[in-house]
């Protein structure tokens, strides 16, 4: 539509002004006439990315909520509602905001809970769809696995009650959002349970998506269940899963429309250089030339990902690029590595906080702590070995309850070596 409904929604809201016109007007038309201007303005301000028009829309659905009532005009109440939840989602979607998720996770529960008691089973579904789409999103920003537990819930929840051959395309895209949402699982639970699920909940989704005529549902699918393998890679310590995953990534990367989604393709490219990664890290003497191949992923997803955009797909570009120079620095014995991969550590942090993303701050203190330590291998004296021993110290007082071991042990061993160092060079300190 791009500005096509522009005129015809100022027609109309000005209609909606003139007093003379609307005197006569019941409660219910005045409402009806507010929702059709919200969902106008929704529409508009989705296709112009105007904030403007959807804070407008906001506003027309509140005003009808104000004429239609739970009890007098419940399916007329709940379809504001859901509308006022498809457009705090879409206001999200557009500038990050967090604070509008949960007002969206009110809107939908309102909806859902007339749909319920009336046994609409679609509309049920695709609200706990949605429900389970802002519980991921919630997720990323609140500490702990409850908020991604009920993403995993609202997702089962809503397959059951679509039917794949009346509907596969929703269908398909909540198989999608399920095995996301068991994949973040994954780093909560121990086992493989939630990874093998991930995997088979997207190739569930394969079954409805061709490359052929959905390639951007197939690209997803594969590229989550890329990720998943990798993940299992890790877990098992298996290189020849790393390996499927990179291959399945270059094989998305290949002819991927990077003009139209250029989000999607940074993020395919972050994956690509995790994967490397992980596959360095299970044997990095056979693998050095994994970190180089990394950092060129990792800065092609940063040509598109940005801090005021993207700020955690940002971030966790920064972080893996980090993890690449500070390995070729390491290996190379080359000290501009090891200060690329200090910069960009720190480009991370401005995104991860303590008090927000506790273990994500605290992973990037400890690979901080351990590239200023490389530094202060290279040559004498003992201002970097310091910087090293208070980013550990740092590190372990951050971690949250419940943290890897693994990454605990890390950690303390890196202090532990760093100290060493430190007291056979004369430094008198604790």
């Amino acid at each position: 539509f791009r500005d096509a409904l522009v005129p015809l929604i100022g027609e109309a809201r000005e209609m909606l002004k003139d007093h003379g016109k609307t005197a006569g007007w019941s409660a219910d038309t005045r409402a009806r006439v507010n929702l059709v201007l919200g969902i106008a303005n929704r529409t508009s301000g989705v296709e112009l990315k105007s904030m403007d028009s959807l804070n407008a829309a906001v506003a027309y659905f509140q005003h009808a909520l104000d004429d239609w009532t739970h009890d007098r005009d419940p399916l007329e109440w709940a379809m504001a509602q859901r509308n006022l939840g498809r457009t705090l989602c879409a206001q999200y979607d557009l500038n990050m905001d967090t604070a509008l998720l949960h007002p969206a996770v009110t809107a939908f529960q309102n909806a859902m809970s007339v749909y319920q008691s009336r046994s609409d089973r679609i509309d049920v579904a695709e609200i706990q769809s949605a429900l389970g789409s802002l519980f991921e999103a919630i997720g990323r920003y609140i500490p702990g696995s409850e908020n991604i537990r009920k993403a995993v819930e609202y997702d089962r929840a809503a397959l059951n009650g679509i039917e794949p051959r009346k509907f596969p395309n929703i269908w398909g895209e909540t198989q999608i959002q399920l095995g996301n949402a068991l994949r973040v699982l994954s780093f909560w639970d121990k086992g493989t349970k939630d990874i093998e699920d991930a995997i088979a909940a997207n190739r569930e989704a394969l079954k409805i998506y061709s490359k052929q005529e959905s390639p951007m549902h197939w690209a997803e699918a594969q590229g989550q269940i890329a990720q998943s393998l990798s993940q299992l890679a890790q877990v098992a310590s298996n290189p020849d899963d790393f390996r499927q995953s990179i291959s399945l990534l270059r094989q998305i990367l290949n002819g991927y429309p990077r003009e139209r989604k250029p989000i999607e393709w940074a993020h395919i490219q972050s994956a690509l250089g995790d994967a490397l990664m992980g596959l360095y890290d299970l044997d990095p003497k056979s693998g050095a030339q994994y970190p180089e191949q990394a950092a060129i992923a990792y800065r092609a997803s940063l040509q598109e990902l940005t801090l005021e955009r993207e700020p955690m797909g940002w971030a966790q570009a920064k972080q893996g690029l980090g993890n690449a120079l500070e390995e070729l620095g390491h290996n190379n014995s080359e000290s501009s590595y090891l200060n690329q991969a200090i910069d960009v550590y720190n480009d991370s942090l401005k995104v991860y906080k303590s008090d927000r993303q506790p273990l994500q701050w605290a992973t990037v203190k400890y690979e901080l702590g351990e590239a200023f330590v490389y530094l202060g291998e290279q040559g004498p004296g003992v201002k970097y070995l310091q910087q090293g021993v208070q980013n550990y110290r740092e590190a372990l007082a951050a971690l949250p309850e419940g943290s890897p071991q693994d990454l605990r042990n890390d950690i303390q061993d890196g202090l532990k070596i760093a100290l060493d160092d430190l007291h056979q060079r004369g430094w008198k300190g604790g």
